[in-house]
């Protein structure tokens, strides 16, 4: 089972802060890193084209074109069929 993979801060849950260090009594070895962000930002510098908006998750992003006038993985495509290109 996988759970949440990326990075946290300033935790905050019905109106309370969480203190993080307080999580580490119920873990495994290796389950929770501490002042460690090792997640990759694949958003910077951001890879998308003509003004496209990047997203990501653990694995993978992904560029949003809409209102961009172009298409493709990187909003590179002019058009949305790649017309012009």
């Amino acid at each position: 089972m996988r759970g949440f993979i990326g990075c946290m801060r300033f935790l905050f849950v019905e109106g309370r802060y969480i203190d993080a260090g307080s999580l580490t009594s119920d873990r495994k070895e290796g389950q929770l890193l501490l002042n460690a962000c090792q997640m990759v930002d694949r958003c910077q510098p951001n890879p998308c084209e003509h003004g496209g908006v990047c997203k990501q998750d653990s694995a993978e992003f992904v560029c949003n074109c809409t209102d961009t006038g172009y298409a493709g993985a990187v909003c590179h495509l002019w058009g949305t069929l790649g017309e012009g290109v």
